[in-house]
């Protein structure tokens, strides 16, 4: 729009006259522009939209149902390596990390340099023949034409109204594949031949050992930014998500499920009661037809398979993968799913003149607390009142870490029930946890002092940035070079004592020369290129904390422990009311998305 001189103003009318359709009230049915300034001082103008209407479901139950084989991760007919069809680079058009050809090998380390490539891939790989994707290992990255995590079934076939279908295949679920043909008569391909000759139903389904393996076919990702010289990992891609990496530990393997690291299936796909084995693009008309199901699902139960065939027991498998993100507007059960995923508790005593004051809170899942997305924080507070409901100072505090055996309860969404085969609970046992190695590690907790946290952004407010992005307000030029003023959601010590905080998340972000000073500014998002530190629960750890507090002379002695989930971070923000706790109603208004999700208070005299 502008390649000289660019101004605030140029910048500011841009936005004003050019920028439409954008969230919060994005329509995907109509293109949407944004404005900014690049690195190289130019104005630019950028349009996007999703397009076609299939575009606008996202991850749609065909999308995991065609996945084929997910890639180098282990699996039982997948080979212990990757051959690259194209070259790697870091971003879009930065210098190459691996050239086409090159071979990437398995390993269960997720920081292991190959496995860090494999990690930089995205979506399906491609092959030339895109209707007849490979089954036997032999044909594996031969004529492959792009990069991906997995694999997809496609057959091009002429559906209605002139629109053509990726109808994929081999639509596997937890029996491999449903039926052997689909039933619209626009589509009656025989998809007997589609099914994995290794599939086992015992051995290797997506719902046995192979399950992690597909849902961590996209839940494990780098950022396509390469950490910088001088920093931990430099030279490889940052790694985003750690996910890989948190469900392994001991002598486990990434694509087992054991006691020690149970697969993701069995807590986000509980079995439920119900029967929803329906036709494709007709939820109304149930798939009945045994000519053209596999025989786990005939309803008579003919072969004898029992309560795994889920249409003579009446079940199936949640598909709502229930977790920290709201579900179908269904705060409640998301809330109550966090609160499944950890453990917390409160006790206080006094002798004499001093308060002594425990608390403890335990990761319950099989992966990182809170979750593997940068951008979930947890932040737990400890506030002392008297009688006279003034804030009493601690004067001491340490903290110390454990590990042990722990037991998950299953939450499904409202309303649904769980079927009687299904397990209430699931038991991520202790196999060395306290020894899983990941960027950004900081040492666990061994008794000694520690002190309250905080974010940056409430010590120092918003820090100024240069070469900014869209997703950063305030935006100055000045001398075609952008700024911009973003809130610091680092995780600092804090010296006020009228409350002990303690926060817990996955830094990532940049540092930025302010003021003459290196300064980490957590950005979680694919800009970011290192991890600062990462201070998320392991699985079955468990922190305790001991507070002292002098009461000398005070009476009604009041102790409150509360625990909110951050799903965004909150930008690094957590706005107080008078009592020293969350403001909810200002919080909501901003749209922080924090949730209190325990409190306990208990009166001492």
């Amino acid at each position: 729009m502008k390649d000289t001189a660019v101004t605030t103003a140029d910048l500011t009318a841009a936005k004003e006259n050019n920028e439409s359709n954008l969230a919060p009230a994005y329509d995907p049915t109509k293109t949407a522009t944004i404005v900014a300034v690049s690195a190289n001082a130019k104005l630019y103008q950028a349009s996007y939209h999703i397009g076609h209407e299939a575009n606008r479901e996202g991850i749609n139950c065909a999308f995991c149902h065609s996945i084929e084989t997910p890639r180098l991760m282990g699996l039982t007919q997948d080979p212990d390596f990757y051959t690259l069809a194209k070259e790697m680079r870091e971003g879009p058009h930065g210098k190459i990390m691996a050239e086409a050809g090159d071979e990437l090998h398995y390993s269960k380390n997720a920081t292991d340099p190959d496995m860090n490539k494999f990690f930089r891939l995205w979506g399906p790989e491609k092959y030339a023949d895109y209707a007849h994707t490979p089954k036997s290992l032999d044909a594996y990255d031969k004529n492959k034409t792009a990069d991906g995590r997995y694999t997809m079934t496609s057959k091009d076939l002429n559906g209605t109204g002139g629109k053509v279908h990726f109808t994929g295949g081999p639509f596997y679920g937890p029996f491999g594949v449903t039926g052997i043909r689909n039933e619209n008569v626009t589509d009656e391909t025989n998809r007997s031949a589609q099914v994995h000759p290794d599939f086992d139903y015992h051995e290797n389904n997506h719902f046995g050992n192979n399950g992690k393996s597909l849902c961590l076919s996209c839940h494990q990702r780098s950022a396509g930014a390469v950490v910088p010289s001088g920093e931990e990992g430099a030279g490889t891609f940052m790694e985003l998500c750690s996910t890989w990496n948190a469900v392994t530990t001991g002598d486990d393997d990434n694509m087992a499920d054991t006691d020690t690291s149970p697969k993701c299936q069995k807590c986000h796909m509980e079995r439920i009661e119900g029967t929803v084995l329906h036709q494709w693009a007709r939820p109304d008309k149930l798939f009945t037809d045994k000519s053209i199901l596999t025989s786990h699902f005939y309803a008579d139960d003919s072969e004898g398979f029992g309560e795994d065939n889920p249409v003579a027991s009446g079940w199936l498998n949640s598909h709502a993968f229930l977790g920290a993100s709201k579900t179908g507007g269904d705060k409640t059960a998301a809330v109550a799913k966090i609160k499944s995923g950890f453990g917390a508790d409160l006790e206080a005593s006094v002798n004499g003149d001093t308060l002594t004051v425990t608390t403890t809170i335990t990761n319950k899942t099989a992966h990182m607390f809170p979750g593997a997305h940068p951008m979930r924080r947890v932040l737990t507070r400890v506030i002392v009142t008297d009688s006279n409901g003034t804030k009493v100072e601690y004067s001491g505090a340490t903290g110390d870490s454990a590990f042990g055996n722990i037991t998950n309860s299953i939450v499904t969404v409202s309303g649904k029930t769980l079927h009687s085969s299904a397990e209430a609970t699931v038991a991520v046992n202790e196999n060395g946890s306290a020894n899983l190695d990941f960027p950004g590690k900081t040492d666990d907790l061994n008794g000694s002092s520690v002190t309250s946290q905080n974010f940056a952004s409430a010590q120092t407010g918003k820090v100024t940035i240069p070469r900014t992005d869209t997703t950063v307000t305030e935006q100055i030029v000045n001398g075609g070079k952008t700024t911009g003023k973003v809130f610091n959601a680092a995780i600092v010590e804090a010296s006020d004592t009228t409350n002990f905080t303690r926060i817990y998340g996955h830094e990532t972000g940049k540092k930025y020369d302010i003021n003459g000073t290196s300064t980490f500014v957590v950005r979680p998002g694919f800009d970011s290129n290192m991890v600062d530190k990462d201070t998320r629960l392991s699985p079955n750890e468990t922190e305790t904390y001991t507070l002292t507090y002098d009461v000398s002379g005070k009476t009604g002695i009041s102790v409150t422990y509360k625990v909110y989930y951050m799903q965004k971070g909150a930008n690094g923000q957590f706005i107080t009311g008078e009592d020293g706790f969350l403001d909810q109603a200002a919080s909501d208004a901003k749209k922080h998305l924090v949730t209190e999700v325990f409190s306990k208070t208990v009166s001492v005299e």
